[in-house]
């Protein structure tokens, strides 16, 4: 039986989070308005020169999403993606490097913290580096990622 380590039920990286303001409609909120654009590979610049040809990207956008619902031309960025091989059928998510980085970025910071396992708080402390768009994210919800992990670390003294 898996059994998580006793501040992990209680979720510190959440707690940390909650305790600062951010919550999860907040969060997807900033990380929408940071990658939302007039469309996918078009520039502001693009869609005002399709708009000088009568052209309204946001008028389509709008359609669209009254036809087939909100974010339907949406692909999510950094999402992890699945791809099929003919001969092995699904391979799993396929994590972007950004992805990678955080995750190695949290099994160093179980390392460091002599951890035998990695959970949401390790997650946590990589994500709020000081430089990085989560912690740009992390700033533009009023959570300075230096005090999430000043808090974090001492969530995880406590813990102890």
């Amino acid at each position: 039986m898996l059994r998580l380590p006793a501040h992990e039920s209680a979720g510190i990286g959440p707690r940390v989070l909650a305790d600062l303001g951010v919550t999860l409609d907040r969060a997807r909120a900033e990380v929408q308005r940071r990658v939302s654009g007039p469309a996918p590979g078009l520039t502001a610049e693009d869609a005002e020169a399709l708009r000088t040809i009568g052209i309204d990207v946001d008028e389509i956008r709008r359609r669209v999403e009254e036809a087939f619902g909100p974010g339907a031309l949406d692909a999510p960025v950094g999402a992890a993606r699945r791809w099929r091989s003919p001969d092995c059928g699904s391979m799993g998510p396929v994590f972007t490097a950004e992805a990678k980085q955080a995750l190695e970025l949290a099994f160093r910071e179980s390392i460091r913290l002599s951890h035998q396992y990695v959970g949401a708080e390790h997650l946590l402390l990589a994500l709020a580096q000081a430089v990085g768009p989560a912690a740009d994210i992390l700033r533009g919800l009023d959570a300075d990622p230096a005090v999430v992990r000043t808090r974090v670390l001492d969530q995880l003294g406590r813990a102890a």
